[in-house]
């Protein structure tokens, strides 16, 4: 299972994602423009809300079952004040919780040289927080600049599985919780 990343999808989490505003809402919304990465299935308007299981591997190699879903009523007759037109990924509380996630914490999609779809989490820890971190012997794993530093991130910032990358990342902000990067 070490196969180098060739790309990465980060989410900044929210509180709803984690599930801290304990709300109904249902999995982690992906903004189209992520959808149309490699790490999603292409899913279409021809079928209302179609889904798909997707598999992802941790960096344990433990694998997760995901429900990916285009939720598309808005192209089959429903009343357009409440259509939607969106992708969500359901089912992922489980590993929410397994790596302890909250809210501003940024959890990674990733595909590698292999095609397997891969995850994990990267932790927002505050530099007070990692020296507390490390007096316990257990370091945070990675640390991700803040939202307005990715332009300037470097390859030792990102959690890849394979320490020996050889090739400057190219880093694409698509929203403000999201960013693609792409190993060319």
């Amino acid at each position: 299972m070490n196969s180098k990343l060739r790309l990465l999808m980060f989410k900044t989490l929210s509180r709803n994602d984690t599930g801290e505003t304990h709300s109904h809402q249902s999995g982690i919304s992906i903004p189209k423009d992520a959808a149309k990465a490699e790490v999603f299935p292409s899913l279409g308007i021809e079928t209302l809300n179609p889904r798909v299981t997707i598999d992802f591997y941790d960096e344990d190699g433990d694998r997760w079952s995901f429900e990916y879903i285009y939720y598309n009523d808005k192209f089959h007759g429903k009343d357009s004040k409440r259509a939607h037109n969106e992708f969500r990924l359901t089912r992922v509380i489980d590993f929410l919780r397994k790596v302890e996630a909250h809210s501003g914490d940024k959890i990674w999609f990733g595909l590698d040289e292999s095609g397997m779809r891969r995850i994990g989490l990267v932790k927002n820890y505050s530099e007070e927080q990692i020296t507390e971190i490390s007096k316990l012997n257990k370091p945070a794993k990675y640390t991700m600049p803040r939202d307005d530093e990715y332009e300037s991130m470097v390859a030792e910032d990102i959690p890849i599985l394979d320490p020996e990358i050889d090739v400057e990342p190219t880093v694409i902000i698509l929203n403000k919780d999201w960013m693609k990067v792409e190993f060319n």
